[in-house]
This record gives C-alpha cells, structure tokens and sequence, in this order.
C-alpha cells in the first residue's frame, strides 16, 4: 500500500475545525487544557483549546522555565525516547495547521543541556513518524510521506500516493535520506492485480525509480494493461522530471539556509556526469530570493554563492525550471523565467560559479520558440483573471498579447498543423529531452498542455490536452535553427480508478 499515514485524522480534525467556524463566534470558548508531562531533564507542557482562540501551544521547560515554545491550531508531543543510540532521550513534538488534509510539521530536539533541535520537517498530509531501524542497527530511522504527487495529473486525494520519505542520522542531525534505503522502498510495491487504481501504478514506478532501478520501473510500465500503461506514459517524462529532487530537498537547511527559506527545486548532474546536486530557489532578506547550487562533499553540503537573484521570493516564477540531459552527461537547466511578465526559457551552464547561457545551441533554439508560444498563452489567460474588472487593464493586456502574437507568428510558418494563436490559452511545457544530437541535427521532444479560450471563458484556467512536442533544429551556416515542428496529442485520458 502506499504510504498515507492516518489520513483519516487530518480529515477529522478539518471537520471539527469547520464545525467550530460554523458554531459562530458567539459560542464561548472552551477553557485551556492544561497538560504536563517529563521527558529526559525537561517538562513538556501542552496547553490546548480546541479550534479557538488563543492557538495552542507546547513547550519545552528546564527548571521551570520555557526554552522552546511552538504554538498552532493543533500542538502534539508524539514520541519521547533515545531515537540517536547516546542515552539522551529525544522529544517528537507536532504541529497542525488545521487544514483538511494539510498541514502538519515535527521537530525533533535531542534533550541535551543545552537543547538541540536535530530535525525540522514538513510533512504537509502525513501526521508523524515511524520509529524503525531499516538497517538493523545502530540510531533509528523516522519514516514519513513524500506528498510531492498529491493531486497530480489529475488524481484525487484519496488516489494520491504518497511515497516513503526516510530520515536518517548523518552527523549529528537528521536529514533525508530515503535513496539510501532501496530495499525497504521496494518492499512497498503494490501486488496492483488485487489493487489497481493510477496512483498505484504511479507509486510503483516512482519507487522503483527512487531505488535506483529506472530500468525495471520502464519495464514495470509495459506490463500495465493498455489503457492504464497509456495514462501512465502520457506523464512519464514529468513524473521522472518531478523526482530529480526526491531526497535532496532538505539540503538548502543543512547548508545554513533557514526552515522557511526554501522554494521550488530541481535536481541534476550540473557539473559532472553522474553527481547529484540540488540547484534551489531559497529566501533572502528583505524577501529576496536567490538561485544556489548544492552539492554534498564528505558527508556535508554546501551552497555556491547566487547564481541568480530575484527581487521577490514570491516573484520567482514557479514552476522553477527543469533539467536536460546533454550528450556530455551533464544537465542542463532551463529556466522558466517570467520576471519580465512573459515567459522566457533561457538555458544554463551550471557551475558552483555561475551560470552560463548558452546561445547557439540546438536546445536554446528550440525553447525559444516553446517560449515565445508560451508567453502568448500566458498573456492571454491573463485577461481572464478576477482581478481584470477595468477597460484600461484589459486595454494594457491586449497590448501585451498581441506583442506576443507578433513575436510567435513566424514560428507557425514551421508547424506542421494549424495553430489557433488567437485563442492560445494554455502552453505549459513540462519537460524536455534531446533525443537526438549530432554536429548538424537535433531533435528536441517533450510534453506540454496545450488550451484554447473558449466563448464565455470566464477564468484563467483554460482546459488543455497533453501533447508531445517535436522540434527539430538543424545547424545551418553555423547556426542552430528551428526547421520544422509538431504536436501530437497524448493517449491516455485522466486517471483510471476502479
């Protein structure tokens, strides 16, 4: 079974906190519960009230006086006990934020004088650990949920799998470490012929992936029955894209950055072939944000200094970007890039110095034009947002949508089907791959979805298909250019449950 660790408590406790808002604030509160209890040297002390008012806290108390204090809608001590193997008792203590499903996060102190936190996680659907020992010895490991596929390509929560997300004790601290356990993700795998539904087929090659076993996960896909292996391929390079920073996300933290810094991720070899590093948009002062690389070097990671710099966190354009993989092995990165209001996918060089843009190249020429298209997409879906009410705002957007059509017209002379640029509503790239390089031609193919605007559109969301987009490039008078291009939709349509 995929990993859903009691599911059913945050979907109850969402209910209670609906019932409570419904009650009215004409209700009185219920008084505090006031709860005391030790672990190690320290007293935890939980002071609960329900859903009202004031949050709800617990504290850490060393001779009477509070050292550590967390508060929420919902406060938990969940585990006191020597995790780490030295004879010093740790102390699990949770946070809910209230939500139906999401959201919950844990810290982990070592009760030391003076106090050590050892772990801060977020664990969005999954309320807590499980305390195990996958190695057979030595510090236990706490087990939780990897949510990254909640309510993706069209699952419904209850179909969404949650992969296992394994930390470990390395240097004092707990970080992730779910690649270093493949026996225990594979001992996960779904029998699918007694439990058949798309998220299980999705949690059984993603796990196979995670092992290190990307052969058999491709393997595992062409045993599916047709119409399951279909809806499954339609999103293969997106699911492979979305895993790249599977077990390195926590590594912005273990460079120093703060709990709360981090943002979007990808993972990739950017230096050198077959390394794993972490490039990642994280926190600055002043609501900043930067671009760091990350890379682990004897059992410590670092961050390079930025690579890029934003001057908003909230700005940066997520989704961040993606990774391709070149013929020298490295990866590189492409940006998606909206800091100027449209859409620009630059590619990058990646060094622990900067980035490089490469120019003439078969990649860059081909997300140029997936950019440009992009940019008319988001421009025009942007007339429809809630916030566009005057004639002068949809004035100013007109503008920018048919500076953009101009700017992607000339690329429709080199599709081998027509384009309804005026209705282009949806052209989000998910990922790409060269398929093909050599000293003159070059295939570049990836998925996207594509939409149209339709008569009373009245939303930005514009229902679109998955398509698998072809660009080829040829090198002429020493130039990368784009020759011709198409797009042919996917199979497989939406997830099959049962």
């Amino acid at each position: 079974m995929p990993i859903r660790l009691n599911v059913l408590l945050p979907a109850l406790l969402g209910g209670l906190l609906l019932s409570a808002s419904a009650a009215g604030k004409a209700a009185r509160p219920d008084p505090v519960k006031v709860t005391t209890g030790t672990c190690g040297k320290y007293t935890v002390q939980l002071r609960e009230n329900g859903f009202d008012e004031p949050e709800d806290s617990v504290r850490l108390l060393l001779g009477g006086k509070a050292v550590v204090t967390l508060r929420d809608v919902h406060v938990s001590r969940d585990y006191c006990g020597d995790l780490t193997g030295d004879g010093v008792p740790e102390v699990i203590l949770g946070r809910f934020s209230g939500g139906a499903h999401c959201c919950f996060d844990y810290s982990v102190y070592s009760l030391t004088t003076p106090l050590r936190r050892i772990l801060h996680a977020a664990t969005a659907h999954s309320d807590g650990f499980e305390v195990t020992q996958l190695d057979g010895q030595g510090p236990r490991e706490l087990v939780t949920g990897d949510w990254r596929f909640a309510y993706a390509y069209g699952l419904s929560f209850a179909d969404s799998p949650a992969l296992p997300k394994v930390y470990a004790l390395r240097g004092g601290q707990y970080v992730e470490a779910t690649r270093d356990f493949p026996q225990f993700l594979l001992q996960g795998l779904n029998d699918t012929a007694s439990e058949a539904s798309s998220g299980t087929y999705l949690f059984n090659y993603a796990v196979q992936v995670l092992a290190g076993r990307a052969a058999a996960a491709e393997a595992y896909v062409r045993t599916l029955p047709a119409p399951d292996r279909a809806w499954l391929e339609n999103y293969l390079p997106d699911i492979r894209q979305h895993l790249s920073s599977a077990g390195l996300e926590d590594w912005p933290q273990r460079a120093g950055a703060a709990d709360e810094g981090g943002g979007d991720s990808v993972g990739g070899a950017f230096t050198a072939p077959g390394r794993r590093e972490l490039l990642a948009a994280v926190k600055e002062g002043g609501g900043r944000a930067s671009l760091r690389l990350y890379r682990e070097q004897a059992g410590r990671v670092t961050g390079s200094p930025a690579l890029l710099t934003f001057p908003s966190f909230e700005k940066v354009g997520w989704p961040l970007g993606f990774t391709v993989r070149r013929g020298d092995g490295r990866d590189d990165f492409v940006l998606h890039d909206t800091r100027s209001g449209s859409v620009r996918l630059p590619v990058f060089r990646v060094a622990p110095s900067g980035l490089t843009e490469r120019g003439n190249d078969p990649l860059a020429a081909a997300t140029k034009l997936l950019g440009d298209l992009s940019s008319v997409a988001r421009h025009t879906a942007s007339l429809y947002r809630s916030s566009v009410k005057t004639a002068e705002q949809r004035q100013i957007i007109q503008g920018r949508i048919e500076a953009a059509r101009t700017r992607a017209r000339p690329w429709l002379d080199r599709l081998a089907s027509p384009l309804p640029l005026n209705t282009l509503g949806a052209f989000d790239l998910q990922a790409l791959e060269v398929s093909r390089e050599d000293a003159t031609h070059a295939l570049v193919a990836g998925t996207l979805d594509l939409g149209f605007t339709a008569p009373g559109q009245d939303s930005e969301y514009v229902d679109s298909t998955r398509q698998t987009v072809a660009v080829f490039v040829e090198k002429r008078g020493g130039t990368w250019t784009v020759t011709r291009w198409q797009l042919t939709p996917r199979r497989g349509e939406g997830p099959l449950l049962r």
